[in-house]
Protein backbone atom coordinates (compact mmCIF):
# COMPACT_ATOMS: atom_id res chain seq x y z
CA UNK A 1 0.00 0.00 0.00
CA UNK A 2 0.95 4.15 -0.35
CA UNK A 3 1.63 3.88 3.57
CA UNK A 4 3.68 1.04 4.01
CA UNK A 5 5.61 2.42 0.87
CA UNK A 6 6.22 5.39 2.68
CA UNK A 7 7.16 3.66 5.98
CA UNK A 8 9.32 2.03 3.86
CA UNK A 9 11.21 4.82 2.40
CA UNK A 10 11.32 7.03 5.79
CA UNK A 11 12.04 3.91 8.36
CA UNK A 12 14.13 1.98 7.06
CA UNK A 13 18.01 2.44 7.33
CA UNK A 14 18.31 1.58 3.40
CA UNK A 15 16.03 3.56 1.78
CA UNK A 16 17.20 6.82 3.54
CA UNK A 17 20.69 6.11 2.69
CA UNK A 18 19.65 6.51 -1.12
CA UNK A 19 18.00 9.70 -1.08
CA UNK A 20 21.86 11.01 -0.71
CA UNK A 21 20.77 13.79 1.75
CA UNK A 22 23.41 14.50 4.70
CA UNK A 23 20.74 15.04 7.08
CA UNK A 24 18.97 11.68 5.80
CA UNK A 25 22.35 9.49 6.41
CA UNK A 26 22.37 10.45 9.77
CA UNK A 27 18.97 9.53 10.65
CA UNK A 28 19.57 6.28 8.97
CA UNK A 29 22.57 5.79 10.89
CA UNK A 30 19.96 5.97 14.06
CA UNK A 31 17.50 3.88 12.38
CA UNK A 32 20.32 1.17 11.91
CA UNK A 33 20.95 1.41 15.47
CA UNK A 34 17.30 1.37 16.51
CA UNK A 35 16.69 -1.98 14.10
CA UNK A 36 19.99 -3.47 16.07
CA UNK A 37 17.17 -4.33 18.71
CA UNK A 38 15.04 -6.04 15.93
CA UNK A 39 17.41 -8.39 13.96
CA UNK A 40 14.87 -9.55 11.59
CA UNK A 41 13.29 -6.39 10.72
CA UNK A 42 14.22 -3.91 7.72
CA UNK A 43 11.62 -1.64 8.99
CA UNK A 44 11.06 0.38 12.20
CA UNK A 45 7.84 -1.08 13.94
CA UNK A 46 4.38 1.61 13.51
CA UNK A 47 5.05 2.54 17.11
CA UNK A 48 8.44 2.75 18.20
CA UNK A 49 9.93 4.79 20.93
CA UNK A 50 13.46 5.31 20.55
CA UNK A 51 15.59 3.42 23.35
CA UNK A 52 17.40 6.94 24.52
CA UNK A 53 14.08 7.99 25.15
CA UNK A 54 12.72 4.83 26.88
CA UNK A 55 15.47 4.87 28.84
CA UNK A 56 15.01 8.34 29.85
CA UNK A 57 11.92 8.08 30.95
CA UNK A 58 12.75 4.84 32.74
CA UNK A 59 15.19 6.88 34.63
CA UNK A 60 12.86 9.66 35.53
CA UNK A 61 10.08 6.87 37.10
CA UNK A 62 13.37 5.70 39.07
CA UNK A 63 14.28 9.09 40.39
CA UNK A 64 10.44 9.72 41.29
CA UNK A 65 10.06 6.36 43.21
CA UNK A 66 13.18 7.11 45.00
CA UNK A 67 11.70 10.51 45.92
CA UNK A 68 8.12 9.48 47.14
CA UNK A 69 10.04 6.87 49.08
CA UNK A 70 11.67 9.37 50.81
CA UNK A 71 8.41 11.52 50.98
CA UNK A 72 6.91 8.64 52.96
CA UNK A 73 10.38 8.38 55.42
CA UNK A 74 10.02 11.40 56.09
CA UNK A 75 6.27 11.60 56.66
CA UNK A 76 6.60 8.37 59.07
CA UNK A 77 9.48 10.54 60.85
CA UNK A 78 7.18 13.42 61.65
CA UNK A 79 4.34 11.05 62.53
CA UNK A 80 6.83 9.44 65.31
CA UNK A 81 8.44 13.33 66.15
CA UNK A 82 5.12 15.02 67.05
CA UNK A 83 2.72 12.24 67.94
CA UNK A 84 3.20 12.89 71.73
CA UNK A 85 3.63 16.65 71.64
CA UNK A 86 1.14 17.75 68.67
CA UNK A 87 -1.16 14.74 68.79
CA UNK A 88 -4.22 16.60 67.27
CA UNK A 89 -1.88 18.28 64.41
CA UNK A 90 -0.62 14.70 63.44
CA UNK A 91 -4.17 12.99 63.56
CA UNK A 92 -5.42 15.76 61.42
CA UNK A 93 -2.26 15.14 59.23
CA UNK A 94 -2.63 11.75 58.98
CA UNK A 95 -6.58 11.85 57.95
CA UNK A 96 -5.57 14.58 55.17
CA UNK A 97 -3.21 11.28 53.65
CA UNK A 98 -5.95 9.00 53.84
CA UNK A 99 -8.59 11.06 52.15
CA UNK A 100 -10.03 12.45 55.68
CA UNK A 101 -10.33 16.17 55.04
CA UNK A 102 -12.72 17.00 57.62
CA UNK A 103 -13.09 16.21 61.26
CA UNK A 104 -15.04 14.30 62.83
CA UNK A 105 -17.29 17.25 64.89
CA UNK A 106 -16.78 19.60 61.60
CA UNK A 107 -20.59 20.32 61.63
CA UNK A 108 -21.26 20.61 65.00
CA UNK A 109 -21.33 24.46 65.22
CA UNK A 110 -23.24 24.61 61.88
CA UNK A 111 -26.41 22.61 63.37
CA UNK A 112 -25.98 24.86 66.61
CA UNK A 113 -26.23 28.01 64.53
CA UNK A 114 -28.84 26.67 62.62
CA UNK A 115 -31.23 25.27 65.77
CA UNK A 116 -30.02 29.11 66.87
CA UNK A 117 -31.83 31.03 63.84
CA UNK A 118 -34.72 28.55 63.54
CA UNK A 119 -35.51 29.54 66.81
CA UNK A 120 -35.40 33.43 66.15
CA UNK A 121 -37.43 32.59 62.79
CA UNK A 122 -40.23 30.36 64.01
CA UNK A 123 -41.28 32.41 67.03
CA UNK A 124 -42.31 35.05 64.35
CA UNK A 125 -43.47 33.19 61.06
CA UNK A 126 -46.92 33.24 60.74
CA UNK A 127 -48.85 30.08 59.25
CA UNK A 128 -50.96 30.40 55.46
CA UNK A 129 -53.98 28.36 55.85
CA UNK A 130 -54.97 26.84 52.52
CA UNK A 131 -59.06 26.87 53.94
CA UNK A 132 -59.59 29.65 56.04
CA UNK A 133 -63.12 28.95 56.40
CA UNK A 134 -62.67 25.26 57.55
CA UNK A 135 -60.08 26.21 59.74
CA UNK A 136 -62.08 29.13 61.51
CA UNK A 137 -65.52 27.17 61.20
CA UNK A 138 -65.07 24.78 63.47
CA UNK A 139 -65.48 27.06 66.83
CA UNK A 140 -62.72 25.50 69.13
CA UNK A 141 -60.28 27.59 71.14
CA UNK A 142 -57.52 27.01 68.53
CA UNK A 143 -59.59 28.50 65.61
CA UNK A 144 -60.24 31.81 67.88
CA UNK A 145 -56.48 32.15 68.48
CA UNK A 146 -55.62 32.11 64.82
CA UNK A 147 -58.04 34.78 64.14
CA UNK A 148 -56.11 36.98 67.24
CA UNK A 149 -52.65 35.72 66.60
CA UNK A 150 -50.74 38.06 63.81
CA UNK A 151 -47.23 37.33 64.38
CA UNK A 152 -44.69 39.80 62.99
CA UNK A 153 -42.64 39.59 60.43
CA UNK A 154 -39.16 37.62 61.22
CA UNK A 155 -36.56 39.81 60.21
CA UNK A 156 -34.01 37.98 57.88
CA UNK A 157 -30.59 38.42 57.09
CA UNK A 158 -29.08 38.73 53.69
CA UNK A 159 -28.41 35.88 51.53
CA UNK A 160 -24.62 36.37 51.85
CA UNK A 161 -24.44 37.52 55.12
CA UNK A 162 -25.98 33.79 56.53
CA UNK A 163 -23.59 31.91 53.62
CA UNK A 164 -20.68 33.91 55.32
CA UNK A 165 -21.92 32.63 58.94
CA UNK A 166 -22.43 29.10 58.00
CA UNK A 167 -19.28 29.02 55.93
CA UNK A 168 -17.12 30.82 59.29
CA UNK A 169 -18.32 28.29 61.75
CA UNK A 170 -17.09 25.38 59.01
CA UNK A 171 -13.64 26.72 58.24
CA UNK A 172 -13.63 27.45 62.59
CA UNK A 173 -14.06 23.62 62.38
CA UNK A 174 -11.99 22.39 59.54
CA UNK A 175 -8.32 23.33 59.17
CA UNK A 176 -7.97 21.83 55.39
CA UNK A 177 -10.40 24.21 54.64
CA UNK A 178 -8.41 27.51 52.65
CA UNK A 179 -9.57 29.87 50.46
CA UNK A 180 -9.75 34.07 49.52
CA UNK A 181 -11.54 36.22 47.27
CA UNK A 182 -10.82 38.55 44.83
CA UNK A 183 -10.77 41.87 46.25
CA UNK A 184 -14.70 41.57 47.37
CA UNK A 185 -14.19 39.54 50.79
CA UNK A 186 -15.47 42.77 53.05
CA UNK A 187 -19.21 42.92 50.62
CA UNK A 188 -19.45 38.75 50.05
CA UNK A 189 -17.27 37.33 53.48
CA UNK A 190 -15.43 34.99 53.73
CA UNK A 191 -12.74 36.28 55.60
CA UNK A 192 -12.04 35.77 59.35
CA UNK A 193 -8.37 36.97 60.40
CA UNK A 194 -8.85 35.89 63.98
CA UNK A 195 -9.85 32.25 62.89
CA UNK A 196 -7.57 32.00 59.55
CA UNK A 197 -4.79 34.59 59.23
CA UNK A 198 -3.18 35.66 55.96
CA UNK A 199 -1.54 33.54 53.76
CA UNK A 200 1.67 35.98 53.05
CA UNK A 201 5.08 35.98 53.21
CA UNK A 202 6.02 36.50 56.82
CA UNK A 203 8.03 39.66 55.90
CA UNK A 204 4.40 41.24 55.38
CA UNK A 205 3.85 40.37 58.89
CA UNK A 206 4.69 44.31 60.35
CA UNK A 207 1.98 45.18 57.89
CA UNK A 208 -0.43 42.54 57.86
CA UNK A 209 -0.33 40.92 61.60
CA UNK A 210 -1.02 36.97 61.58
CA UNK A 211 0.95 37.24 57.81
CA UNK A 212 2.42 33.30 57.51
CA UNK A 213 2.66 30.44 54.97
CA UNK A 214 0.43 29.20 57.59
CA UNK A 215 -2.42 31.37 56.67
CA UNK A 216 -5.42 29.68 55.27
CA UNK A 217 -6.94 32.86 53.21
CA UNK A 218 -4.96 33.87 49.89
CA UNK A 219 -5.44 37.93 48.97
CA UNK A 220 -6.13 36.97 45.33
CA UNK A 221 -6.59 40.93 44.92
CA UNK A 222 -8.40 41.65 41.17
CA UNK A 223 -7.46 38.53 39.30
CA UNK A 224 -10.81 36.31 38.83
CA UNK A 225 -9.33 33.76 36.50
CA UNK A 226 -6.09 33.56 38.27
CA UNK A 227 -8.24 32.87 41.35
CA UNK A 228 -10.51 30.02 39.92
CA UNK A 229 -7.43 28.56 38.24
CA UNK A 230 -5.27 28.50 41.63
CA UNK A 231 -8.24 26.55 43.43
CA UNK A 232 -7.78 24.22 40.53
CA UNK A 233 -4.46 23.40 41.66
CA UNK A 234 -5.13 23.18 45.82
CA UNK A 235 -8.04 20.55 44.64
CA UNK A 236 -5.49 18.46 42.51
CA UNK A 237 -2.47 18.31 44.35
CA UNK A 238 -3.03 18.89 48.07
CA UNK A 239 -4.48 17.69 50.91
CA UNK A 240 -6.41 21.17 51.22
CA UNK A 241 -10.11 22.23 50.75
CA UNK A 242 -10.75 25.13 48.72
CA UNK A 243 -13.17 27.67 48.42
CA UNK A 244 -13.52 31.03 46.81
CA UNK A 245 -16.17 34.43 47.54
CA UNK A 246 -17.17 36.72 44.87
CA UNK A 247 -20.05 38.67 43.02
CA UNK A 248 -22.00 35.84 41.24
CA UNK A 249 -21.46 37.89 37.50
CA UNK A 250 -17.18 38.20 38.15
CA UNK A 251 -16.99 34.46 38.04
CA UNK A 252 -17.57 35.28 33.86
CA UNK A 253 -13.98 36.40 34.07
CA UNK A 254 -13.17 32.49 35.68
CA UNK A 255 -15.38 30.17 33.61
CA UNK A 256 -12.57 28.38 31.77
CA UNK A 257 -11.53 27.48 34.95
CA UNK A 258 -15.07 26.52 36.20
CA UNK A 259 -15.22 24.22 33.22
CA UNK A 260 -11.94 22.72 34.10
CA UNK A 261 -12.84 22.05 37.80
CA UNK A 262 -16.15 20.41 36.22
CA UNK A 263 -14.18 18.02 33.66
CA UNK A 264 -11.47 17.27 36.40
CA UNK A 265 -13.82 16.47 38.99
CA UNK A 266 -12.39 18.96 41.80
CA UNK A 267 -14.83 19.43 44.45
CA UNK A 268 -14.04 23.19 45.21
CA UNK A 269 -16.41 25.52 46.69
CA UNK A 270 -17.85 28.62 44.67
CA UNK A 271 -19.76 31.19 46.56
CA UNK A 272 -21.26 33.97 44.87
CA UNK A 273 -23.40 36.75 46.24
CA UNK A 274 -25.70 39.77 44.80
CA UNK A 275 -27.34 37.07 42.40
CA UNK A 276 -29.93 38.94 40.55
CA UNK A 277 -31.86 42.24 40.01
CA UNK A 278 -31.96 42.22 43.78
CA UNK A 279 -28.13 44.54 43.93
CA UNK A 280 -29.81 47.37 42.58
CA UNK A 281 -28.12 50.39 42.27
CA UNK A 282 -24.91 48.85 40.23
CA UNK A 283 -27.67 48.12 37.89
CA UNK A 284 -27.08 45.97 35.06
CA UNK A 285 -23.09 46.07 34.45
CA UNK A 286 -23.35 43.73 38.41
CA UNK A 287 -26.77 41.88 37.76
CA UNK A 288 -25.81 38.69 36.65
CA UNK A 289 -29.27 37.94 34.55
CA UNK A 290 -27.74 35.07 32.08
CA UNK A 291 -25.01 33.08 34.54
CA UNK A 292 -27.10 30.86 36.25
CA UNK A 293 -27.92 29.52 33.00
CA UNK A 294 -24.34 29.39 31.70
CA UNK A 295 -23.24 27.51 34.93
CA UNK A 296 -26.72 24.94 35.01
CA UNK A 297 -25.42 23.67 31.24
CA UNK A 298 -22.23 23.15 32.45
CA UNK A 299 -21.61 18.96 33.10
CA UNK A 300 -20.70 17.60 36.06
CA UNK A 301 -21.29 20.79 38.74
CA UNK A 302 -24.02 21.37 40.94
CA UNK A 303 -25.34 24.93 41.29
CA UNK A 304 -27.85 25.03 44.09
CA UNK A 305 -29.48 28.38 44.38
CA UNK A 306 -31.09 28.09 47.95
CA UNK A 307 -34.03 30.03 49.53
CA UNK A 308 -33.52 30.15 53.09
CA UNK A 309 -31.40 29.35 56.18
CA UNK A 310 -32.13 25.54 56.40
CA UNK A 311 -31.14 25.12 52.62
CA UNK A 312 -27.88 26.73 52.78
CA UNK A 313 -27.30 24.77 55.28
CA UNK A 314 -28.34 21.63 53.61
CA UNK A 315 -25.66 23.33 50.38
CA UNK A 316 -22.86 22.43 52.58
CA UNK A 317 -23.65 19.43 54.00
CA UNK A 318 -23.94 18.29 50.54
CA UNK A 319 -21.24 19.82 49.50
CA UNK A 320 -18.90 18.36 52.94
CA UNK A 321 -20.70 14.65 51.74
CA UNK A 322 -17.88 14.65 49.15
CA UNK A 323 -15.60 14.48 51.72
CA UNK A 324 -17.28 12.46 54.00
CA UNK A 325 -19.38 9.80 51.77
CA UNK A 326 -18.29 7.77 48.93
CA UNK A 327 -21.15 8.78 46.41
CA UNK A 328 -21.27 7.27 42.61
CA UNK A 329 -23.85 8.95 40.25
CA UNK A 330 -24.93 6.63 37.45
CA UNK A 331 -26.79 9.35 35.45
CA UNK A 332 -24.10 11.24 34.19
CA UNK A 333 -23.43 10.40 30.56
CA UNK A 334 -19.93 11.01 31.18
CA UNK A 335 -18.44 7.26 31.13
CA UNK A 336 -16.41 8.04 34.44
CA UNK A 337 -18.17 7.39 37.89
CA UNK A 338 -18.41 11.30 39.07
CA UNK A 339 -17.33 10.86 42.85
CA UNK A 340 -16.50 14.45 43.47
CA UNK A 341 -17.61 17.59 41.55
CA UNK A 342 -17.21 21.61 42.13
CA UNK A 343 -20.20 22.97 44.17
CA UNK A 344 -21.24 26.53 42.96
CA UNK A 345 -23.79 28.28 45.85
CA UNK A 346 -25.56 31.37 44.48
CA UNK A 347 -27.00 33.77 46.88
CA UNK A 348 -28.50 37.32 47.66
CA UNK A 349 -27.48 40.67 48.55
CA UNK A 350 -30.80 41.35 50.02
CA UNK A 351 -32.53 38.99 52.63
CA UNK A 352 -33.45 35.96 52.52
CA UNK A 353 -36.19 33.91 53.86
CA UNK A 354 -39.82 32.52 53.86
CA UNK A 355 -42.89 35.15 54.41
CA UNK A 356 -44.50 31.90 56.10
CA UNK A 357 -44.42 28.53 57.55
CA UNK A 358 -43.98 25.07 55.33
CA UNK A 359 -46.58 23.00 55.52
CA UNK A 360 -45.18 19.46 54.30
CA UNK A 361 -42.83 18.73 57.46
CA UNK A 362 -40.12 18.41 54.77
CA UNK A 363 -37.28 20.28 56.45
CA UNK A 364 -34.95 21.96 53.99
CA UNK A 365 -31.96 20.60 55.02
CA UNK A 366 -33.30 17.05 54.33
CA UNK A 367 -35.58 18.35 50.96
CA UNK A 368 -31.92 20.23 49.10
CA UNK A 369 -30.57 16.42 49.19
CA UNK A 370 -33.40 15.97 46.25
CA UNK A 371 -32.91 18.86 44.54
CA UNK A 372 -36.76 20.19 44.64
CA UNK A 373 -39.65 19.08 47.46
CA UNK A 374 -42.90 20.57 48.09
CA UNK A 375 -42.50 23.16 50.70
CA UNK A 376 -45.70 24.41 51.00
CA UNK A 377 -49.03 22.44 49.54
CA UNK A 378 -52.46 23.07 48.46
CA UNK A 379 -53.91 21.22 51.89
CA UNK A 380 -53.55 22.02 55.69
CA UNK A 381 -53.23 18.61 56.91
CA UNK A 382 -49.95 16.65 56.18
CA UNK A 383 -50.12 14.17 53.34
CA UNK A 384 -49.31 11.04 54.07
CA UNK A 385 -45.72 9.65 52.87
CA UNK A 386 -44.98 13.25 52.65
CA UNK A 387 -42.94 13.32 55.55
CA UNK A 388 -39.27 11.67 55.37
CA UNK A 389 -39.37 8.17 57.64
CA UNK A 390 -37.26 8.53 60.23
CA UNK A 391 -33.68 7.71 60.02
CA UNK A 392 -33.95 8.09 56.19
CA UNK A 393 -32.77 12.01 55.77
CA UNK A 394 -34.54 12.24 52.63
CA UNK A 395 -38.37 12.66 51.89
CA UNK A 396 -40.30 10.86 49.69
CA UNK A 397 -43.18 12.30 47.83
CA UNK A 398 -46.48 11.08 47.91
CA UNK A 399 -49.99 13.06 47.57
CA UNK A 400 -53.38 12.28 47.50
CA UNK A 401 -54.91 16.32 46.84
CA UNK A 402 -54.00 17.54 43.23
CA UNK A 403 -53.02 21.33 42.84
CA UNK A 404 -54.70 23.53 40.18
CA UNK A 405 -51.32 25.10 39.95
CA UNK A 406 -47.70 24.42 41.19
CA UNK A 407 -45.55 27.67 41.32
CA UNK A 408 -42.26 26.63 41.37
CA UNK A 409 -38.71 28.52 42.63
CA UNK A 410 -35.71 29.21 43.98
CA UNK A 411 -33.18 31.70 45.50
CA UNK A 412 -35.45 35.20 46.75
CA UNK A 413 -37.83 34.15 44.22
CA UNK A 414 -39.26 31.49 46.66
CA UNK A 415 -40.61 33.72 49.02
CA UNK A 416 -42.16 35.46 45.93
CA UNK A 417 -43.93 32.86 44.61
CA UNK A 418 -45.01 31.91 48.39
CA UNK A 419 -46.56 35.69 48.53
CA UNK A 420 -48.08 35.62 45.35
CA UNK A 421 -49.74 32.39 46.31
CA UNK A 422 -51.09 34.40 49.46
CA UNK A 423 -52.50 36.98 46.98
CA UNK A 424 -53.64 34.13 44.33
CA UNK A 425 -56.30 32.70 47.69
CA UNK A 426 -57.07 35.75 48.53
CA UNK A 427 -58.48 36.59 44.97
CA UNK A 428 -59.72 33.25 44.69
CA UNK A 429 -61.84 33.43 47.77
CA UNK A 430 -63.00 37.06 46.41
CA UNK A 431 -63.96 35.74 42.96
CA UNK A 432 -65.99 33.00 44.11
CA UNK A 433 -67.72 35.72 46.90
CA UNK A 434 -69.32 37.45 43.90
CA UNK A 435 -70.06 35.01 41.94
CA UNK A 436 -71.97 33.13 44.16
CA UNK A 437 -73.45 36.69 45.17
CA UNK A 438 -74.07 36.87 41.48
CA UNK A 439 -77.13 33.95 41.38
CA UNK A 440 -78.59 35.05 45.06
CA UNK A 441 -82.26 34.31 44.12
CA UNK A 442 -81.56 31.36 42.35
CA UNK A 443 -83.24 28.22 43.00
CA UNK A 444 -80.66 25.60 44.82
CA UNK A 445 -78.14 28.24 45.69
CA UNK A 446 -78.48 28.56 49.46
CA UNK A 447 -78.06 24.40 49.66
CA UNK A 448 -75.02 24.03 46.84
CA UNK A 449 -71.52 23.54 47.96
CA UNK A 450 -69.27 26.72 47.95
CA UNK A 451 -67.34 27.08 44.89
CA UNK A 452 -63.91 25.72 46.12
CA UNK A 453 -60.54 27.84 46.55
CA UNK A 454 -57.95 27.84 43.63
CA UNK A 455 -55.09 25.26 44.93
CA UNK A 456 -51.87 26.06 44.60
CA UNK A 457 -48.67 24.34 45.37
CA UNK A 458 -45.45 26.00 46.28
CA UNK A 459 -42.09 23.76 45.14
CA UNK A 460 -38.67 24.97 46.15
CA UNK A 461 -36.23 23.76 43.66
CA UNK A 462 -32.51 24.96 44.88
CA UNK A 463 -31.02 22.51 42.89
CA UNK A 464 -31.40 21.17 38.93
CA UNK A 465 -28.66 19.04 38.86
CA UNK A 466 -29.88 16.86 42.26
CA UNK A 467 -33.46 16.64 41.49
CA UNK A 468 -32.84 15.21 37.32
CA UNK A 469 -30.69 13.00 39.47
CA UNK A 470 -33.39 11.67 41.39
CA UNK A 471 -36.30 8.80 39.99
CA UNK A 472 -38.74 9.48 37.90
CA UNK A 473 -41.37 8.26 40.31
CA UNK A 474 -40.28 11.74 42.50
CA UNK A 475 -39.92 14.25 39.82
CA UNK A 476 -43.76 13.31 38.81
CA UNK A 477 -44.86 13.38 42.39
CA UNK A 478 -43.41 16.63 43.30
CA UNK A 479 -44.31 18.64 39.99
CA UNK A 480 -47.12 16.56 38.95
CA UNK A 481 -45.68 16.42 35.69
CA UNK A 482 -48.68 13.34 34.72
CA UNK A 483 -51.41 15.53 35.00
CA UNK A 484 -52.10 17.98 32.10
CA UNK A 485 -54.69 19.87 33.52
CA UNK A 486 -52.13 21.23 36.21
CA UNK A 487 -50.82 24.52 35.53
CA UNK A 488 -46.89 24.44 36.15
CA UNK A 489 -44.90 28.00 36.61
CA UNK A 490 -41.48 28.86 37.19
CA UNK A 491 -40.40 32.27 38.37
CA UNK A 492 -37.02 33.15 38.34
CA UNK A 493 -35.50 36.87 38.46
CA UNK A 494 -31.94 35.14 38.24
CA UNK A 495 -32.58 34.12 35.05
CA UNK A 496 -33.23 35.00 31.32
CA UNK A 497 -35.94 33.15 28.70
CA UNK A 498 -35.00 30.45 26.81
CA UNK A 499 -32.68 28.77 28.98
CA UNK A 500 -34.26 25.18 30.07
CA UNK A 501 -37.65 26.12 32.24
CA UNK A 502 -39.72 24.53 30.16
CA UNK A 503 -38.71 20.99 31.30
CA UNK A 504 -40.34 21.38 34.27
CA UNK A 505 -43.27 24.07 33.70
CA UNK A 506 -45.39 24.99 31.21
CA UNK A 507 -44.66 28.24 31.33
CA UNK A 508 -41.89 30.63 33.10
CA UNK A 509 -41.79 34.34 34.45
CA UNK A 510 -38.48 34.71 34.14
CA UNK A 511 -35.69 38.19 33.12
CA UNK A 512 -36.91 39.50 29.21
CA UNK A 513 -33.21 41.57 28.99
CA UNK A 514 -30.33 42.77 30.96
CA UNK A 515 -31.44 44.84 34.77
CA UNK A 516 -31.19 48.25 35.57
CA UNK A 517 -30.06 50.51 38.58
CA UNK A 518 -31.99 51.54 41.10
CA UNK A 519 -33.16 50.55 44.83
CA UNK A 520 -33.51 46.73 44.72
CA UNK A 521 -37.92 46.98 45.47
CA UNK A 522 -37.83 49.79 42.25
CA UNK A 523 -36.14 47.70 39.86
CA UNK A 524 -38.05 44.32 40.49
CA UNK A 525 -41.30 46.75 40.40
CA UNK A 526 -39.93 48.38 36.81
CA UNK A 527 -39.33 44.42 35.66
CA UNK A 528 -42.77 43.03 37.08
CA UNK A 529 -41.13 41.13 39.82
CA UNK A 530 -43.59 41.80 42.62
CA UNK A 531 -46.26 39.52 44.29
CA UNK A 532 -48.59 41.56 42.81
CA UNK A 533 -47.33 41.38 39.40
CA UNK A 534 -46.70 37.28 39.65
CA UNK A 535 -49.94 36.54 40.93
CA UNK A 536 -51.64 38.32 38.14
CA UNK A 537 -49.52 36.48 35.42
CA UNK A 538 -50.23 33.09 37.23
CA UNK A 539 -54.28 34.71 37.63
CA UNK A 540 -54.36 35.53 33.92
CA UNK A 541 -52.06 32.01 32.58
CA UNK A 542 -55.04 30.16 34.70
CA UNK A 543 -58.38 31.67 32.79
CA UNK A 544 -56.31 30.78 29.58
CA UNK A 545 -54.88 27.84 30.44
CA UNK A 546 -57.62 26.04 27.96
CA UNK A 547 -55.55 27.35 25.36
CA UNK A 548 -52.13 26.75 27.03
CA UNK A 549 -52.53 23.03 27.57
CA UNK A 550 -53.10 21.08 24.49
CA UNK A 551 -56.06 18.19 25.06
CA UNK A 552 -56.95 15.55 22.70
CA UNK A 553 -58.85 16.74 19.78
CA UNK A 554 -57.56 20.31 19.66
CA UNK A 555 -57.82 22.10 16.75
CA UNK A 556 -55.63 25.17 15.81
CA UNK A 557 -56.40 28.36 16.57
CA UNK A 558 -58.47 29.94 13.51
CA UNK A 559 -60.51 32.81 15.01
CA UNK A 560 -63.53 33.61 16.65
CA UNK A 561 -65.15 29.70 16.79
CA UNK A 562 -61.93 27.98 17.81
CA UNK A 563 -61.83 30.42 21.02
CA UNK A 564 -65.25 29.70 21.57
CA UNK A 565 -65.02 26.16 22.04
CA UNK A 566 -62.17 26.35 24.51
CA UNK A 567 -64.54 29.04 26.54
CA UNK A 568 -65.88 26.37 28.93
CA UNK A 569 -61.81 25.30 30.15
CA UNK A 570 -61.09 29.20 29.68
CA UNK A 571 -63.44 30.18 32.68
CA UNK A 572 -62.23 27.94 34.98
CA UNK A 573 -63.93 24.75 34.78
CA UNK A 574 -61.24 21.54 36.58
Amino acid sequence: SNLEAIRVKWFSAEALRKNGDAVDQQVADLVAAELEAHPDAKVLPKFHVPSSVLQKFRDVGARGDRMSDQWEEMLQQYYRQFRATEPDLVADLEGRMTGRYLTEKWDSKINDYLCREQKAIYSNLRTLWNNETAEDSDGSQDAKRRKIETPTQPAYKAGRVYVAEVLKNMVAMNPAIIGGSADVASSCGGHWPEIQGHFLPPAFAEKVPGASYSGRYIHFGVREHACLAILNGISSSSCLIPYCTLFTVFYQYGLPAIRMASISKFPVLYIGTHDSIDLGEDGPTHQPVELLPQLRAMPNLLVIRPGCVEEIVGTFQVFAAQYTDKQSISLYVDPKTVVRRPVFVMTSRGELGLPYKGNTGIKGTEGLWRGAYVLHDCVDEVPTGLVPPSGKGVPRAHHVTLPDIVLIGSGQDLALVMKTKEILLQWSKTFNERLRASFDGFPHVATSAAPAVLKVRIVSMPCWELFDEQDQEYQDNVLCSKYQKILRIYVEKAATKNTGHDKYAHMSVLMPSYGLSGKAADVERKLEFTPEFIAAKVWSSWMDRGRILPQAGDEADRGFSSWVSHLGRRAGSH
